[in-house]
């Protein structure tokens, strides 16, 4: 296993809006791995997948805003990414034509749908489950227009936090 040890301040300056932006992109990545990790076991029932891949689906949103809205709006963003390899910036490129609308049109869109679908509240014991939710977030999942690819983001991500760190791993 490799590993690059350091002090937090001296990589990520509190004072510099840049090292903050990166922070951000690394955390999501973590996030993302970590969702994608949990996502992968076989033991879990339906509703606890669900909620794993909607989680996936809120960490790729921050990560997508990190991406295409932060460089829209930020010089020193649209100054980092230029000095990314050519293959981070066409994924960044990706993320900003696919970017997807936002989930109120999904939730709008998936309402209609489901308009003449029978479903309900499920109490048993202590436990409660809003299956009418779990149903409009799956056919959410399913059908509306969902993330751009995640490979490309996880490569964004990913080419991000390595050029960061490059000047520091020697």
């Amino acid at each position: 296993m490799a590993e690059l040890r350091f002090r937090v301040g001296a990589i990520f300056p509190a004072d510099n809006p840049t090292a903050r932006y990166v922070l951000a992109l690394a955390i999501v990545l973590n996030d993302i791995r970590s969702a994608l990790a949990l996502a992968a076991r076989k033991d879990l029932a339906d509703h606890e997948r669900l909620y794993l891949h909607r989680l996936l689906r809120h960490h790729e949103r921050e990560g997508i805003r990190l991406a295409v809205d932060e460089h829209r709006e930020r010089e020193d963003v649209r100054r980092f990414v230029e000095i990314l390899p050519d293959e981070a910036k066409a994924a960044r490129e990706e993320l900003e034509a696919a970017a997807a609308p936002g989930a109120e049109r999904d939730m709008e869109a998936a309402l209609e749908e489901l308009a003449e679908v029978e479903s309900g509240l499920s109490m048993v014991r202590e436990e409660k489950r809003a299956d009418y939710a779990d149903l409009v977030a799956a056919h959410m999942s399913a059908t509306g227009p969902g993330a751009p690819d995640l490979e490309s983001l996880l490569t964004f991500l990913e080419h991000a936090e390595a050029a960061w760190l490059r000047p520091w791993r020697g």
